[in-house]
């Protein structure tokens, strides 16, 4: 048994996979944030106090200031880009990716403990998760379909195969 002779499922079918396999295709929630890092390694127990300090300085003020003169130096980059909360705790913990999926607001907020310090945070966008329509994953759907029923189909020879042979244990 193998792909090429088995047929392509038809409309019908692949909408029926579709809908008792939609929650596989889900694309996870992405969030776009940049920040602003006080270096628990330089600050000690004032990273934290010293990012809620900043953050609670009037807007003006905070508007003429460059954030990288603000804070401390951040071995990786300061802005992420539409990252999922697998990718962010991949770079910040678990912990940070939480609480930064739990923030609604665009705006700067904070702090937000990380492995490395304190971070304020500006959440700039919010990309909700969603299920895709079979017309964007179309030929994904058909290839994932054609999987499944080649292992049901592997399955099924085995068993027939299997049920013509008797094993005899003898002591």
């Amino acid at each position: 048994a193998n792909l090429s002779s088995m047929a392509v499922p038809d409309d019908e079918v692949l909408q029926g996979y579709y809908e008792a396999n939609k929650e596989a295709y889900r694309v996870d929630e992405k969030r776009s944030f940049t920040h602003i890092y006080f270096s628990g390694e330089k600050r000690g127990a004032n990273a934290k106090a010293d990012a809620q300090a900043f953050l609670d300085k009037p807007l003006e003020e905070k508007a003429l200031v460059s954030r990288r003169n603000v804070g401390d130096n951040f071995i990786l980059t300061y802005d992420y880009k539409a990252r999922s909360q697998q990718q962010v705790a991949q770079v910040f913990g678990t912990k940070f990716s939480e609480k930064l999926f739990a923030l609604e607001i665009l705006n700067w907020q904070g702090p937000i403990v990380s492995e490395y310090g304190a971070h304020l945070v500006y959440l700039e966008s919010i990309e909700r998760s969603y299920i895709p329509e079979i017309a964007g994953i179309y030929k994904k759907l058909i290839d994932n379909y054609m999987q499944e029923q080649l292992v049901i189909l592997k399955d099924r020879n085995y068993q027939e195969m299997r049920s013509r042979y008797r094993i005899i244990v003898e002591n």
